[in-house]
């Protein structure tokens, strides 16, 4: 493909603004580095002289191990259960507590109560109250 001399200039050109860009921008990544650490120095320099506690140790992110060829689609963990454990289903005994109900009254099943308590060997012992 021809292209004329007034084409090359321009691209010529085109070219060396690129370079001094690419240049111009290395330049002001190094700054604002530079800034960013100054800047940190600073406010860690203000912590210390209000007595405010210091920063807490930087941890990698593990979007490297994420991303590594070691790990394996599908090979990730259940994800962790949250809240209390609530694990009443394993009674040892159980104790039925009467109540004594007003006559007229009708029965309207129980109300469980569960209690974990150690003696020489774990017991969970389930009360059930009655309701009337």
């Amino acid at each position: 493909m021809w292209r004329g001399p007034r084409a090359e200039i321009r691209i010529e050109a085109l070219e060396a603004d690129n370079r001094k860009l690419r240049e111009e921008n290395d330049q002001l990544r190094i700054e604002n580095t530079r800034l960013k650490v100054d800047n940190q120095l600073l406010r860690d320099e203000i912590a210390r002289l209000k007595n405010l506690p210091p920063r807490p140790p930087f941890r990698p992110s593990g979007i490297e191990q994420a991303t590594s060829d070691k790990a394996v689609a599908g090979s990730r963990k259940p994800a962790r259960r949250r809240g209390p454990k609530g694990e009443t289903g394993s009674a040892t005994r159980q104790e039925v507590l009467p109540a004594r109900a007003p006559p007229g009254s009708r029965f309207e099943g129980y109300k469980d109560c569960v209690v974990r308590d150690l003696v020489v060997r774990a017991e969970v012992v389930r009360y059930r109250r009655e309701c009337w």
